[in-house]
């Protein structure tokens, strides 16, 4: 089943307006809603299905549900696209998405981005995908091609598009993808039968997409680099600007091994930062402390070690005043009753 345009979906709820692109996997459409806006509708390749066994595509029908249920509750966190619940539309499951309309990173062709705009870009992208990791859903296909960039007054904010849903469904459509992967930005687990996709597998991908950002290269494939033993040159290596805690976890996320990675993306995401505090938070000057120090406070101790000190003097000088008047005393006069004299200072 092909949707036209003109179609009507979901009772009238979505207006069918054109075919936006189709690939092995999926076909996406452009349609109204009732409201005015324009979103996705994204449904599993039936000319694809329609070659699998019945318990492959049914198993792969209900995967692509379920994780299109786990993406719609992912709703509002930030950057990454929006989505509502599944339908169908007759046996056809369709997957409502925002609509995107706009440049992707890979529109900037190979021009190189500072590395502090690179690290903020993806800084963005990778908390988002650790809430989507969360639901247990990994996205399979990150590059620049799928980041966006929505404008949020005068800043650009990066918005995570084309979730892969279902990708990790073993069965012959997902066996045999191996021209698919055949570039900079998968890792092998991806084009492997048999291996398990997960968190880190994400992690592969969003560390070359900032290898690409900020050198403009697209990186050895992790295929040449396994079967070829090719070698993945450190980012540093094209660009000497970029820092050495850049480099570094950029090649670690990018890590043959599944097992030699960063096991989850906000670990991956702790090699970055402290040099995303030092390029975004801390004012760089002659004066100012050293990448990811803040200026020494006092604690606490120093602070009442202070105020105890100044008490003390002030009791020194009240102890001092009995002594003083009673040597400025008349002589006449007679000696205070012990009852009313002052007792020393402890």
């Amino acid at each position: 089943m092909v949707f036209t345009p003109g179609q009507v979906l979901k009772n009238g709820e979505y207006t069918v307006e054109r075919e936006l692109g189709r690939g092995r996997f999926g076909i996406t459409y452009l349609a109204k809603r009732a409201d005015g806006e324009r979103w996705v509708i994204k449904i599993l390749n039936p000319s694809v299905l329609s070659a699998l066994a019945d318990d492959e595509r049914d198993r792969l029908e209900t995967m692509f549900w379920q994780e299109a249920v786990k993406l719609a509750k992912c709703s509002g966190t930030p950057h990454i696209v929006q989505s509502e619940m599944p339908f169908k539309e007759g046996k056809v499951v369709c997957l409502p998405m925002e609509y995107m309309d706009g440049n992707s990173l890979a529109d900037r062709g190979q021009q190189q981005l500072t590395e502090a705009t690179a690290l903020e870009y993806i800084k963005q992208i990778g908390e988002a995908l650790a809430v989507v990791h969360k639901q247990g859903l990994v996205h399979c296909d990150i590059r620049p091609a799928n980041i966006f960039l929505r404008l949020h007054g005068n800043q650009a904010k990066a918005v995570l598009t084309d979730f892969g849903l279902a990708r990790g469904c073993d069965t012959e459509l997902t066996r045999t993808r191996t021209d698919e992967y055949m570039d900079g930005f998968s890792p092998p687990e991806l084009c492997s039968r048999g291996k398990v996709i997960g968190p880190y597998t994400d992690v592969y991908s969003l560390a070359a997409t900032l290898y690409e950002l900020l050198t403009g290269k697209i990186p050895v494939s992790a295929l040449d680099r396994s079967l070829k033993n090719q070698t993945l040159s450190p980012p540093k290596v094209w660009l000497q600007t970029i820092s050495e805690k850049t480099s570094q976890a950029i090649v670690a996320g990018m890590a043959i091994k599944p097992g030699e990675r960063p096991q989850s993306m906000l670990e991956w995401l702790t090699q970055l930062d402290f040099q995303k505090r030092a390029q975004f938070r801390l004012p760089r000057s002659n004066a100012s402390p050293k990448s990811g120090q803040q200026p020494k406070q006092p604690t606490d101790w120093q602070k009442w070690s202070t105020i105890i000190a100044g008490l003390g003097i002030i009791v020194a000088i009240l102890a001092m005043v009995p002594a003083w008047l009673a040597l400025n005393q008349p002589k006449n006069q007679a000696p205070p009753s012990p009852a009313s004299s002052a007792k020393p200072t402890p």
